[in-house]
């Protein structure tokens, strides 16, 4: 167990001093603890529980208590849960509740454990873990009354909490009024008067809680100033070509003209091929060695239709532009950089024993 937790964070009290004479062990430091915790001297008790506890690892570092056994984790066991009942006493919850864990971590499903692990995460607003607490209590123990008045408590104070963060968040929403819809700023008394009301909303609010609620408001301000950059901005050009129809066949036009070419230029080759091998085989030669003697003509054959094509391409793209001097180079009918393609595919838009000591 993790014996250092809570005991280095002890609490001053009016403890008598600590007197490594006396020869007080941790059973009767934790007793004089109770005693003072039943007078309602919580300070003085929990120092006793503090002062107890360090006797305890003491003595088992000494060898004067064994380290494991029934008796031993019995006494740390319920010097951490006094600790941590000390704790919510003294209004201290993280430290009552690292108490509970340390016990939590060899019993999750202790009753006190849980119960007051719940009650240190209610004073700390972190209402989910305490829902998580009560859920293994009550699973453990289904009929437990003060587990189910606590769990009343904090679902309350969960929607207390919910409530408070939505109000924190329209308050803050409500200071950017003037810049959304496109709607003008107010005069700066009005502005001033804006910001004094719903600066009020912060005094009682929680740091975190406060930069949530400005994390929304300047993205509903930024989505408002988009928005009027958007309705100000100047409108696109209307287009220089009017007839889409005839500048759509006229591009139709040249691609199937184009493809005309090519199968024009296919066939010739075919056909030269045939010729030549046929003059090959009627002059008496070797059919074997043809395709020697003809890979290199292919070869030059091919660079040469290359060049053809490039040249065609190059040719169709001059007509074009020069039948299109109104459009922009390298722009489409909205101003957007698209070629001829886009424009005939024309794309759309798409509690009470449970707070008992040990």
């Amino acid at each position: 167990m993790a014996a250092d937790a809570v005991s280095s964070e002890a609490t001053e009290g009016t403890a008598p001093a600590e007197d490594d004479g006396a020869l007080e062990t941790a059973s009767e430091l934790k007793a004089q603890g109770n005693e003072a915790y039943k007078r309602e001297d919580v300070k003085v008790a929990v120092e006793y529980w503090n002062r107890a506890l360090r006797r305890h690892i003491d003595a088992i570092e000494k060898g004067q208590e064994p380290a494991i056994s029934e008796v031993s984790q019995s006494l740390e066991r319920s010097l951490y849960l006094n600790l941590a009942q000390g704790y919510l006493k003294l209004g201290q919850p993280e430290r009552a509740l690292r108490a509970c864990q340390v016990v939590a971590m060899e019993r999750p499903t202790d009753a006190k454990v849980c119960y007051r692990a719940a009650e240190a995460c209610l004073d700390l607003k972190r209402h989910d873990d305490a829902l998580q607490w009560l859920k293994k209590l009550l699973e453990a123990e289904p009929h437990q009354a003060e587990a189910a008045r606590l769990l009343s408590r904090v679902q309350a104070a969960r929607r207390t909490e919910a409530q408070r963060q939505k109000l924190i968040a329209q308050r803050m929403c409500a200071a950017t009024e003037g810049f959304a819809e496109g709607r003008a700023a107010g005069a700066e008394g009005n502005q001033a008067g804006a910001l004094s009301s719903s600066s009020r909303g912060f005094l009682d609010a929680d740091p975190l809680q406060v930069e949530g609620a400005l994390d929304v408001a300047s993205a509903a301000a930024r989505a408002a100033r988009a928005r009027e950059e958007r309705l100000s901005a100047p409108s696109l050009p209307e287009p220089a070509t009017r007839d889409l129809d005839a500048f759509r066949a006229k591009v139709a036009a040249k691609s199937r003209s184009y493809a005309s070419f090519v199968d024009r230029s296919r066939k010739q080759r075919e056909k030269s091929q045939q010729s030549v091998r046929l003059e090959w085989l009627r002059g008496g030669r070797d059919g074997t060695d043809f395709d020697t003697f003809a890979a290199p003509l292919r070869s030059e054959l091919s660079a040469l239709e290359e060049q053809d094509r490039a040249a065609a391409a190059a040719a169709e793209e001059l007509e074009e532009e020069a039948e299109r001097p109104n459009l922009g180079r390298g722009e489409g009918l909205d101003g957007g950089p698209q070629g001829a393609s886009a424009l005939v595919s024309a794309p759309r838009e798409p509690v009470e024993r449970l707070q008992e000591m040990d």
